[in-house]
């Protein structure tokens, strides 16, 4: 019987092309799953930021200030709730901050009920920011652009 000599050259140049595409394959396979995650990602915070502005383009309030109280009026589509800062002349506390929560929109022709709501303001405040909040999935969003300063 004969004996066929193999070419062992042959044999690393195979293992070699089989080596350098599992490798490349492996890498593709890390890159995709890495970049899966990041598009993810982005495209989570992206509509976070696009819907909390639709739900603030719908916010509008009305403030006004009377005697130690502040009074906010929902005249928006949207339930918000209103966070109050002010600034007193009580040098302990300067700066204070409380929330009414679920002020409801305003019907048409409507007088009283929850689409007006107050909360007292102690040592009367020289400076009152109204800032409405507005519910978007599980977070409460501040609609800044549609603060309200009584003064």
């Amino acid at each position: 019987m004969r004996m066929i000599k193999r070419d062992k050259k042959g044999d690393a140049t195979i293992l070699a092309y089989v080596l350098l595409i599992t490798v490349t394959i492996v890498l593709a396979v890390i890159v995709t799953v890495y970049m899966r995650g990041k598009a993810k990602a982005q495209s989570e915070y992206i509509s976070e930021i696009v819907g909390s502005k639709l739900e603030c383009d719908a916010v509008a309030i009305n403030v006004y200030l009377e005697n130690n109280d502040v009074y906010v009026t929902n005249i928006g589509s949207k339930t918000i709730d209103a966070e109050i800062r002010y600034q007193t002349n009580d040098p302990d506390n300067p700066f204070t901050s409380r929330t009414i929560d679920n002020i409801t929109p305003k019907p048409f022709g409507a007088i009283t009920g929850n689409f007006k709501k107050s909360t007292s303001v102690m040592n009367r405040a020289d400076k009152v920011e109204v800032i409405p909040k507005v519910k978007v999935g599980n977070k409460k969003v501040a609609c800044v652009d549609k603060k309200a300063v009584v003064s």
